[in-house]
C-alpha cells in the first residue's frame, strides 16, 4: 500500500465502524490497522485455496521476490511479537532477513507440528512424468418418475373457501367486502351525490378498508370503559391510521356508543357490551378443527334433512324461527356452494368470544350497508343478508367451533347450560330508539343441530 494512498478499515476507536481515509491527519496511525485486515482476507483466500483440493495439494514456497507482506510468509515466519500493531510491517522485516536456510528451518517446524498430514521436500529439477488419469466411467443421470399419489382433496378449509368455491382461501380475520342491496334504490344514489352529503353512519365508507377499521377499533376498545375521551383518542388514532378524514370521529364514536349500550337479549336490559370486561372476552379467536370429507352435495343433504326444525331454541326471536329455512332459501345461495370435495382442517377467526353469567357467546361484527334508514336494518332484512352471504353457515360452523373448544377445555361444560347464543352485529342499523330489534341478529343453534354437524364435519382423532 502506498504511503498517499486512500484505504478503508474498520475504526476500532469508533465501534469497528467502516472508515474511508482518504487523506487524515491520523492517516499514518490508521494506515496498520487497514494493513492487518487486508492481510486477514489474505489468510481466508489461502485457506481457502489449500483446502479445495480434492486428492492432493502442492504448495511451493520461498524466498520469492515481494513476497514480505504475503499470507505466507506471515503464516510461517511470524515475527516473535505478533501482538504488534503494525504486523505487517513486522513480517516484512523478519523475512527480508531470512536465508534459505532461515526459511526452510521453519518449514521444517511446520512438518513437524503438522503429525504427518503434510510431505516437505525440495522443489524437483528433472522433467517429472506426464499424469494420465484413470479412465472413469461417466454417469447417466435421469430425473427421478413420481410414482405416488397427491390427496388433492386434503387441504386447510374455511368459511371463505367454502363460499367463493376457489380451491385454496386463506381466512383471515373477517371483514366486510363492498355490497350494495337490492332495494338500494335511485333516491339513495342522488342524496350520496348532492354538494352537500349528510353525514351519518350510512355514508360513512363501505368496502373491505372500513369494515377492517371498524373491526380494529373494536378488537382493542376496552367496552366497559366509562370516559369517553378514552374511545375518542382511540378511535381517532384509528381514523389516521386508516387513512379517513376526522370529521368522521364523532360519528363513529357514536355509533359504537350506541352499540356498546344496545341490549343483547330483548327480554334483558342487563346484557350489554358496556357491561363486559377485558378479562370476560377473547377478541379474534382463531380456531382450527379436523375436517371429514365434505362436499356441496354432503352439505346439502345434511341441511335438507333439517328443513322444517326451528333453527334456535331458549331465546331466538321469533320472527327469525319461523322465517328460516335453509337451504330451501333463494335458489342463488345454494348455487354459491361449488366448491371441490375437501377434507383436512377448518380453519376460522371468531370476531368475539364473551362470557356473561356462566355462559358464552359468539359475536360477529358487520359493516355491511343495507341501506341508507334504520328501517332497512330490521329482522327481515338481516334474515335476508344473512341468508344471501351464507353467514348463517358461517356462524353454525363457528358455533361447532367454539362448541368444540369449551368440550375439550372446561370441566362439566354442556352445550344447553353454558352456550349462550349468536350475535350478528350489524353497526350501521344498531339504534337506541328503534330498539333490540334492529342491527342485532340473534340465533342459539338447537343442540342436537351442533351435535349433528360434530358427526357429520369433525374427523374423530385416535
Amino acid at each position: 500500500m502506498k504511503s498517499k494512498d486512500p484505504f478503508m478499515f474498520h475504526d476500532e476507536a469508533h465501534s469497528m465502524t467502516l472508515t474511508l481515509d482518504l487523506g487524515s491527519s491520523h492517516m499514518d496511525e490508521n494506515r496498520p490497522i487497514a494493513e492487518k485486515e487486508i492481510l486477514a482476507e489474505n489468510l481466508r483466500l489461502l485457506y481457502v485455496a489449500l483446502t479445495r483440493a480434492k486428492n492432493r495439494c502442492y504448495f511451493i514456497w520461498g524466498r520469492f521476490n515481494k513476497a514480505e507482506t504475503s499470507a505466507p510468509a506471515y503464516l510461517l515466519h511470524s515475527p516473535e511479537s505478533w501482538k504488534e500493531r503494525d504486523i505487517v510491517d513486522a513480517t516484512a522485516k523478519k523475512f527480508a532477513g531470512l536465508s534459505d536456510e532461515d526459511v526452510l528451518s521453519d518449514l521444517r517446524i511446520a512438518f513437524d507440528k503438522a503429525g504427518g498430514s503434510i510431505g516437505l521436500s525440495d522443489m524437483p529439477v528433472e522433467q517429472g512424468r506426464a499424469y494420465s488419469p484413470l479412465p472413469v466411467e461417466e454417469d447417466i443421470f435421469s430425473c427421478r418418475k413420481f410414482s405416488g399419489t397427491i390427496d388433492r382433496q386434503w387441504r386447510i378449509s374455511s368459511f371463505s373457501s367454502l363460499v367463493s368455491g376457489l380451491r385454496h382461501s386463506d381466512e383471515l380475520p373477517d371483514r366486510d367486502a363492498i355490497r350494495l342491496p337490492d332495494a338500494y334504490d335511485q333516491k339513495d344514489f342522488q342524496e350520496l351525490d348532492t354538494e352537500e352529503p349528510v353525514l351519518d353512519i350510512f355514508s360513512f365508507p363501505r368496502g373491505a378498508k372500513p369494515g377492517t377499521f371498524l373491526h380494529d377499533v373494536l378488537e382493542h376498545l376496552d367496552f366497559a370503559e366509562r370516559e369517553p375521551a378514552v374511545m375518542k383518542a382511540l378511535v381517532a388514532d384509528k381514523l389516521r391510521e386508516y387513512k379517513f378524514e376526522s370529521y368522521w370521529l364523532d360519528i363513529i364514536c357514536g355509533t359504537i356508543t350506541t352499540v356498546l349500550n344496545a341490549p343483547l337479549d330483548p327480554g334483558s336490559e342487563d346484557l350489554k357490551f358496556s357491561c363486559l370486561h377485558n378479562r370476560d372476552r377473547l377478541s379474534e379467536l382463531e380456531f382450527y378443527f379436523p375436517l371429514k370429507s365434505i362436499s356441496p352435495e354432503k352439505l346439502e343433504r345434511l341441511f335438507q334433512a333439517n328443513m322444517g326444525r326451528q333453527p334456535g331454541y331458549g331465546g331466538s326471536s321469533s320472527a327469525h324461527a319461523a322465517d328460516f329455512r335453509f337451504p330451501g332459501g333463494p335458489p342463488e345461495t345454494i348455487e354459491r356452494l361449488q366448491f371441490s370435495p375437501t377434507r383436512g382442517f377448518m380453519k376460522g377467526f371468531m370476531d368475539l368470544v364473551f362470557q356473561w353469567r356462566d355462559r358464552f357467546y359468539l359475536v360477529d361484527w358487520k359493516s355491511n350497508f343495507l341501506g341508507s334508514r334504520i328501517e332497512d336494518y330490521g329482522q327481515a332484512s338481516l334474515t335476508l343478508a344473512m341468508k344471501k352471504e351464507l353467514y348463517i353457515l358461517q356462524y353454525y360452523i363457528y358455533t361447532l367451533a367454539l362448541d368444540q373448544y369449551l368440550r375439550l377445555r372446561m370441566p362439566g361444560y354442556r352445550y344447553e347450560k353454558h352456550f349462550g347464543g349468536v350475535y350478528y352485529i350489524f353497526l350501521r342499523g344498531v339504534d337506541s330508539e328503534m330498539g333490540p330489534d334492529f342491527g342485532i341478529y340473534r340465533d342459539l343453534p338447537a343442540p342436537e343441530w351442533i351435535n349433528e354437524l360434530r358427526e357429520a364435519l369433525i374427523e374423530k382423532q385416535g
